[in-house]
């Protein structure tokens, strides 16, 4: 399976990716709302895992709910 991000690089394109931080909430609302803003705009998103060695909502979970 290729992923869009993978498909634009083989191709030589210029990719723009965005950043994700989880934030110390149950709640992802907030989370995902900003990864639609970037939606459009950016060929991949990377959510951090422990920004600022700060305890946060799981990287893994936060991605899989994003990309839902």
């Amino acid at each position: 399976m290729n992923s869009r991000l993978m498909n634009e690089l083989k191709e030589g394109k210029f990719v723009f990716t965005g950043e994700l931080e989880p934030r110390k909430i149950t709640d992802l609302a907030e989370i995902v709302e900003e990864a639609k803003s970037l939606k459009g705009y950016v060929t991949a998103c990377n959510v951090t895992d422990n920004p600022g060695s700060n305890a946060c909502f799981s990287s893994l979970v936060c991605s899989y709910i994003v990309q839902r």
